[in-house]
């Protein structure tokens, strides 16, 4: 059931990519031979990019979205529903499990996969943890619980991220693991904010007076330009040479009652 306890979750709906993932599992486990391929050829679209929908590398318009619907002869009332989600969410970020939240507790772990797509990199405990500033001990661990979460896949040793496009929103009862990490993240902005040069950050930010009650809608506007901003920087994945951390907040300074004080 979707959680509106804070105003606005566009990320709570199930989206197509949802879908594709939970058809293609049971058609495989109906059919151990039933492949990608086969799936990608029944829908009518080509195996690669639907590996990359499924993976959330890639977005589908929204005609593109009716027409896969319509393959997979979806009744109309789920495939408004549908719809409706990838209008709201047209990258169709994907919730992640409790499960990865509580094993994946620090904020390298989405680094390392971030990483991967970096030109230069190198699949090798030593150079990732040179480069990320951890010790090889973590780096050995974060990717044993990635590969175990199918979000890295090690192919004659090289290392490849199989999942992207994720969000911790609505994971309530997950709320301590999540606030430790982006934490951590706010402690490594900080020390961004005091070493590295103007030029090589962006770190901004305004302090106003307003009404709690357009605090929802202020959510909806930062979810959409943080969705925006991230389809801007990923819009090729060759040329990639770092990895950045985007923070949004929107938090009180001040503590007044009803009554004014």
């Amino acid at each position: 059931m979707e959680n509106v306890t804070f105003g606005y979750e566009p990320y709570l709906k199930q989206t197509l990519r949802d879908l594709l993932k939970e058809e293609l599992s049971t058609r495989q486990a109906n059919n151990p031979k039933y492949s990608l391929r086969a799936f990608a050829s029944q829908l009518g679209v080509n195996h690669s990019a639907l590996s990359e929908v499924i993976s959330g590398r890639r977005r589908l318009s929204a005609k593109a979205v009716e027409s896969i619907l319509d393959k997979l002869e979806i009744q109309k009332k789920n495939k408004l529903a549908l719809l409706e989600a990838h209008s709201i969410n047209p990258n169709a970020y994907q919730k992640i499990s409790n499960d990865r939240i509580e094993n994946a507790d620090a904020w390298y772990f989405d680094s390392l996969l971030e990483l991967t797509s970096v030109d230069g990199f190198k699949s090798d405990v030593g150079w990732v943890a040179q480069t990320l500033g951890v010790s090889e001990e973590k780096i050995k661990s974060t990717v044993e619980v990635l590969v175990s979460f199918g979000e890295l896949k090690i192919t004659k040793g090289q290392w490849r991220a199989t999942e992207t496009g994720t969000t911790t929103l609505g994971n309530r009862d997950k709320a301590k693991s999540i606030i430790k990490v982006f934490s951590q993240n706010l402690k490594r902005q900080d020390d961004s904010l005091k070493n590295n040069s103007p030029e090589k950050q962006c770190q901004v930010g305004f302090t106003i007076a307003a009404s709690p009650e357009d605090l929802p809608e202020a959510r909806r506007r930062i979810y959409e330009f943080q969705r925006e901003l991230a389809m801007y920087l990923g819009r090729k994945n060759k040329g990639a040479t770092e990895v950045y951390r985007f923070n949004a907040g929107l938090f009180p300074q001040t503590d007044i009652d009803d009554e004014g004080r």
